[in-house]
């Protein structure tokens, strides 16, 4: 983001939506969705928040091996 590659963040949001929910991670998917989008409309704050969105969720996961 601070490069202004927003084609790179269009594809990674691209993969995070095709991806995350195939590995549990609904959450993953809709994130990166809404990063495809802004990304694709040029909007920087818009990815900004949801990259702070993102951190958040992933804080909150906790893995356990059963």
């Amino acid at each position: 983001l601070s490069v202004g590659d927003l084609e790179k963040i269009r594809i990674c949001g691209h993969s995070m939506k095709g991806t995350g929910g195939g590995y549990g991670f609904d959450e993953i998917s809709v994130i990166g969705g809404e990063i495809e989008q802004a990304a694709t409309a040029g909007d920087k704050e818009k990815i900004s928040e949801l990259t702070d969105r993102l951190e958040s969720y992933l804080d909150r996961i906790v893995i356990s091996f059963e």
